[in-house]
C-alpha cells in the first residue's frame, strides 16, 4: 500500500467521526511506522506482539509524564499503526502478525473477474490468503498510488467543504 493512502484513510476514519485535532496530525508519522522495518532488513514492525509491546511502552511513558492514564496519543498512534497492517494485509501482505514467533506472514489477495461473453459470470470470488516467509524485506515498492491521491483529495474535500459551508458536524466522543 502507498504512502498517501496510509496517511489519508485513517485521518478520513478520525475526521468523520471527531473534529480535526492537532494530535491527529502531530502522530501521522505513525501511519508509516511499520515501513521503518524496511530499513532494518527485518519483519519485526510489521509484528502485532512487537507493536503492542510497543503500545505498552508509549503508553507507560505517556502515563507517566502527562499523569493522564487514558494513554490518548498512544490510543491515537495505535490507530494509525494498526491501520497500516490492516492496510497491508488487505494490499496482499505479507504481514508477520507474530514475528518473531512465527516467522510467516499473510495477506488477502483478491483475484476477482468479471467474464462477459456468453452471459456474465464472476471467476474467482473468494479473496485468497497468501502465506509467505521473509524475503526482500528492503524493498519498499508501490510509493504512491492513484488510490492515495483520491484518499488524499477526498481528505482535502472533506475539510474545505466544512469550512467553507461552516457545517456543524456532530462529534461523538
Amino acid at each position: 500500500m502507498d504512502i498517501l493512502t496510509h496517511i489519508f484513510i485513517p485521518l478520513i476514519f478520525l475526521y468523520s467521526i471527531r473534529k480535526l485535532e492537532r494530535e491527529y496530525i502531530l502522530l501521522i508519522p505513525f501511519t508509516l511506522f511499520p515501513d521503518l522495518d524496511k530499513f532494518i532488513g527485518t519483519p519485526l514492525l510489521h509484528s502485532l506482539v512487537v507493536e503492542f509491546g510497543i503500545f505498552l511502552i508509549f503508553c507507560g511513558i505517556e502515563c507517566f509524564i502527562r499523569k493522564d492514564v487514558k494513554c490518548r496519543y498512544s490510543m491515537i498512534a495505535m490507530i494509525y499503526i494498526l491501520s497500516h497492517l490492516i492496510f497491508d494485509i488487505f494490499d496482499g501482505g505479507p504481514v508477520y502478525l507474530l514475528y518473531p514467533f512465527v516467522d510467516v506472514g499473510v495477506g488477502l489477495e483478491f483475484p476477482m473477474k468479471l467474464v462477459i461473453g456468453n452471459g456474465i459470470e464472476f471467476k474467482d470470488v473468494v479473496p485468497k490468503v497468501v502465506y509467505t516467509t521473509p524475503h526482500n524485506v528492503g524493498e519498499y515498492g508501490g510509493v504512491v498510488s492513484g488510490f492515495g491521491f483520491i484518499a488524499m483529495f477526498t481528505f482535502l474535500l472533506m475539510i474545505l467543504y466544512e469550512y467553507r459551508f461552516k457545517v456543524k458536524r456532530p462529534i461523538v466522543k
